[in-house]
């Protein structure tokens, strides 16, 4: 997984590198997403069980940048605001004990991505995909449990790998419409701190999907 990270780093890095040595100038538009958010939990404790509790709904939104690299390439980031949420059972084998803890995250989030243009399908609309990494900073966190017994608090900084495909519409000579499907996968664990030592450590990894409705002006 390191490897995987360093080599898309060093692409899009590349590719950010190439789009400031061309003329053409940054694109720039607006966009909202409603995210599905599920947790991927594990532990390889032998006294603990812990699984995610449910997917979520949440709605965040932002600003991004685009700009050529190629024909039908380009190299888009932004800041975007993401909601999410840790919703996870925990059972105590020992105990034969079960507790839900909740949490309410918030990030501000830089993604970092390669957008693939096919040429038109019909008139004035294409079809694009994108992959990339997200770099995420945590700018809240709310402890929703009744109780908490188990997990304390949440790293500071989160990473994902995005795969997401869509359509693009001309409405204008500039303006465009974006509608396309994202997935999401954390990376990393962003357990940061427990409440109890147990035999091994608990992890929590962020998944979501979205529904991008952007428009670049």
């Amino acid at each position: 997984m390191k490897k995987i990270f360093l080599v898309i780093c060093s692409i899009f890095i590349g590719s950010y590198i190439k789009a400031q040595d061309q003329s053409i100038p940054l694109e720039l538009g607006i966009k909202i997403s409603p995210y599905l958010i599920s947790n991927r939990s594990s532990t390889e404790s032998d006294t603990l069980h812990i699984s995610g509790n449910g997917a979520n709904l949440s709605l965040g939104g932002g600003i991004f940048l685009k700009k050529s690299i190629g024909s039908n390439y380009y190299f888009t980031s932004g800041l975007i605001y993401i909601p999410k949420k840790v919703n996870v059972e925990l059972r105590n084998n020992n105990t034969n004990s079960t507790i839900i803890e909740k949490f309410n995250l918030q990030y501000l989030q830089v993604p970092v991505h390669l957008m693939l243009f096919t040429n038109e399908i019909t008139l004035d609309t294409k079809i694009y995909f994108l992959t990339g990494l997200n770099f995420e900073v945590k700018i809240s966190e709310k402890n929703k449990s009744n109780e908490n017994v188990y997990i304390d608090t949440f790293k500071f900084f989160d990473t994902s790998l995005s795969l997401g495909t869509g359509i693009e519409y001309r409405l204008g000579h500039s303006t465009m419409l974006y509608l396309g499907l994202v997935y999401q996968r954390g990376l990393f664990n962003i357990i940061s701190e427990q409440l109890i030592n147990s035999d091994s450590d608990l992890v929590v990894k962020n998944d979501l999907f979205s529904l991008d409705l952007a428009i670049k002006f």
